[in-house]
């Protein structure tokens, strides 16, 4: 993603990992242990040169 962006024109100013906050529940296909550990979800904050 990160080359996607940058060869397209863009910088990147941020990345934000959203992970599962202690006592979630099980959603879809993920476990809350997995989602603590790895991100469920990615913000990428960019714009254009």
């Amino acid at each position: 993603m990160l080359r996607l962006l940058r060869t397209s024109g863009f910088e990147v100013l941020d990345l934000v990992e959203l992970h599962a906050p202690d006592g979630a529940a099980d959603k879809q296909d993920v476990s809350a242990p997995w989602g603590r550990r790895w991100p469920v979800e990615e913000i990428w904050r960019a714009r254009r040169r």
